[in-house]
C-alpha cells in the first residue's frame, strides 16, 4: 500500500502543479489542494491510466461529494487494484 500511496500521491502532484512533499495523507482534495470538479475529473484519468483501472460513475460520484482527502483515494486504488 506505500508504493500505491506515493504514485497517488505523485499523480496528485503533478495534477495541481504541487511538490509532493506538501501533499499529505489527509490532505483535502478541494480545500487543502484546491481541486474543483474538473480537476477530479482530470485526476480520476490520470489514475485510470496509470493503474489501468476504470472508477465508475458511483466511485467519482463519491469523491466529488465527500470533499475526500488524499487519503481517500489512496484507499479506492487499492480497492481497485486488489486480486
Amino acid at each position: 500500500m506505500i508504493d500505491v500511496a506515493r504514485q497517488v500521491m505523485r499523480i496528485i502532484a503533478e495534477e495541481t502543479s504541487r511538490k509532493e512533499e506538501s501533499i499529505s495523507r489527509e490532505s483535502s482534495l478541494s480545500n487543502d489542494l484546491g481541486m474543483n470538479s474538473d480537476a477530479l475529473l482530470d485526476l480520476g484519468f490520470s489514475l485510470e491510466d496509470h493503474f489501468g483501472i476504470d472508477i465508475t460513475l458511483a466511485d467519482s460520484a463519491r469523491v466529488l461529494i465527500a470533499l475526500s482527502t488524499v487519503q481517500d483515494v489512496i484507499d479506492l486504488i487499492v480497492q481497485k487494484t486488489a486480486p
